[in-house]
């Protein structure tokens, strides 16, 4: 890393140009003034100590040094340095059905397959936000927790098939239960829960579930009493629905 503490001070390079006009100009006035003095031999006898080639290194140091004095006043400075950066985020859970009907071939190479490679296009997007799966058929697993791991997530996210969870079915409310579950409510990122799906379900009241976490009393909440006003579930930010959406194209 580089970088100067003080760049104003190059502004004094402009001078420099100047210098150099000026020495052209002394120089211009000395050659005329020998001109009408003498003529160049009886100059060089009269004046054998003096050197042309002398009076333009001395100027050239000059005019190196003051340049060398700007540069130091500016002071550079090269290395590495530890700040703290505050990161807000989105904590974001995919819940992905791994059902058997997820094994149809109607999209290339079939279902599963193309919803695990859009969740992988959407992982590559993430820039500190935090994200977790979850996989369901007939119950609920947590695949991987939230984190900001992306590397870590997409080998965890490339195991998943359909023998992940071993009871058939498609129990929507269980995995929104589970990612209540994994979601921590004392952090106050905005919460986002993605179901993949391509069935309807079969196991339980999903809308009871969404309900529930929609609207979850205070005492359920980790680290609140019960005499604690529950703050209003925040909607996710327009930019952030609209990137969600554009990441997941799958038709299913």
């Amino acid at each position: 890393m580089f970088r100067l503490a003080h760049p104003d001070y190059l502004y004094l390079l402009i001078v420099v140009p100047i210098f150099l006009v000026l020495y052209a100009y002394v120089r211009m006035q000395s050659v005329k003034a020998k001109k009408l003095f003498s003529t160049s031999e009886l100059f060089t006898r009269l004046a054998e100590q003096h050197s042309t080639r002398k009076r333009g290194v001395k100027a050239s140091l000059f005019i190196l040094a003051f340049m060398m004095l700007v540069i130091a006043l500016s002071n550079p400075q090269v290395g590495t340095r530890m700040e703290d950066v505050k990161q807000e985020g989105v904590d974001l859970f995919i819940a992905l059905d791994v059902s058997k009907s997820m094994l149809a071939e109607d999209i290339k190479p079939n279902r599963l397959e193309k919803a695990k490679y859009e969740i992988g296009n959407l992982i590559e997007r993430l820039a500190g936000d935090k994200i977790g799966m979850i996989v369901f058929s007939g119950e609920a697993y947590t695949q991987f927790p939230l984190t900001i791991d992306y590397g870590a997530a997409n080998l965890l996210l490339d195991v998943i098939d359909v023998e992940s969870v071993p009871n058939p079915g498609t129990a929507i409310g269980s995995a929104i239960e589970q990612s209540m579950k994994s979601f921590n409510f004392e952090d106050p990122a905005t919460k986002v829960l993605v179901i993949m799906t391509d069935g309807e379900n079969n196991s339980g009241d999903a809308m009871e579930k969404v309900r529930r976490g929609l609207h979850r009393p205070p005492e359920e909440i980790p680290g609140r009493t019960q005499y604690e006003a529950q703050e209003p579930v925040r909607p996710l930010r327009h930019s952030r629905r609209m990137e969600l959406r554009r990441s997941i194209k799958m038709p299913l």
